[in-house]
């Protein structure tokens, strides 16, 4: 939760990693992989985060990553985890689209998933599957 104390600990907790750059994709993930009920709108604000940065794969990966593994968040029932994830796809695979194709992998686990949530996964795979021309190879 966001209590007056998290919020101090996970500051101070940064300030102490400052400079280690596994410990702050750690602060990173820790963040975006929370159960909490904001937890979108949280990576979201992650991502404004001075020390983030798309160009860098592993804290790219610390961010958007963990939150396609945070399964309370990103598999909402609204369907907005997997159309931020289809959002995330599209734009680092003109930057890496290595790991753009790694992030479009968090939508494989569809079959698994109830026939509501297969369905909004379909959507955002059609959304993918209609810029096949504007992808790389890696992703398309």
């Amino acid at each position: 939760a966001d209590t007056p104390e998290s919020k101090e600990a996970i500051g101070a907790f940064f300030e102490d990693a400052k400079g280690d750059a596994l410990v702050v994709n750690k602060w990173f993930g820790m963040q975006a992989g929370a159960d909490v009920p904001d937890g979108l709108a949280r990576v979201q604000r992650l991502m404004e985060h001075p020390d983030f940065t798309l160009k860098n794969p592993n804290r790219l990966r610390s961010v958007v990553s963990v939150f396609g593994g945070n399964v309370a968040n990103f598999h909402k029932i609204d369907g907005t985890g997997y159309a931020f994830m289809t959002k995330m796809v599209l734009e680092v695979d003109k930057l890496n689209p290595q790991v753009a194709s790694r992030m479009a992998l968090t939508f494989s686990t569809w079959a698994k998933l109830d026939p509501a949530r297969q369905a909004l996964i379909k959507e955002q795979l059609a959304v993918l599957n209609s810029k096949g021309g504007e992808l790389s190879k890696n992703t398309f």
